[in-house]
């Protein structure tokens, strides 16, 4: 009977690496990677095309007790703009180079920009920041709120990459494709269907920092 021990260890060999090939799998221990540590912190450089263009690029921090501080320059829907957002022990405050404002302290901001950045991208809160609006959802509900879903593997990628569909609300918006290296994002691409035509969006991350 001991010699199908290996045949056992073998197959489970297997079934473990299935696991870590999985798509889903995959997204979802990024997604827990990230909301498991004290500090998130990477470069980013976004470039849309189509119905919206724009290159934005910058740096962000987040803290798992809802420190932001995040900066970032460039152009976007016809706007030269330089942004910030940070905050304090009781506020979150965000300027542009033409407007700013501040709001209480959210209370689940870690959450929404880690979820928003796996799920959206990071082009979703930025162009919020253009406005001075907070994070999407940095109050609670986020998870709820926008959805990643119907996972595949594309192989036309040069690196493998994770594919998958986004819904806001229930609703399809957007697909995206997602490299990642050492199971940490470096690019992303994503088309997002407003009625008048597509947004093709390239995100690039750098120098990524995560602490616990």
């Amino acid at each position: 009977m001991l010699r199908f021990v290996p045949l056992v260890l073998l197959l489970l060999l297997a079934a473990c690496s299935g696991a870590a090939d999985d798509p889903q799998t995959a997204f979802e221990d990024l997604e827990d990677r990230l909301l498991q540590a004290e500090t998130v912190a990477f470069d980013f450089q976004v470039v849309s095309e189509g119905v919206i263009e724009g290159d934005l690029s910058g740096v962000v921090t987040l803290t798992q007790g809802g420190d932001v501080t995040l900066e970032a320059e460039g152009h976007f829907i016809g706007r030269q703009i330089q942004m910030t957002m940070e905050t304090d022990a009781d506020s979150l405050r965000m300027a542009t180079s033409e407007m700013s404002d501040a709001v209480a302290r959210p209370d689940d901001t870690f959450r929404a920009m880690v979820l928003g950045f796996t799920r959206m991208g990071i082009l979703h809160n930025l162009a919020a920041l253009t406005t001075v609006s907070p994070p999407e959802h940095a109050d609670g509900g986020i998870a709820e709120w926008v959805e990643a879903v119907r996972f595949e593997t594309d192989e036309q990628e040069e690196d493998a990459g994770i594919t998958f569909d986004i819904l806001v609300e229930g609703q399809r918006t957007s697909s995206a494709t997602m490299i990642l290296d050492d199971g940490l994002p470096v690019r992303r691409r994503q088309v997002v269907d407003f009625p008048g035509g597509a947004m093709i969006v390239q995100e690039r991350y750098s120098d990524f920092r995560i602490t616990r």
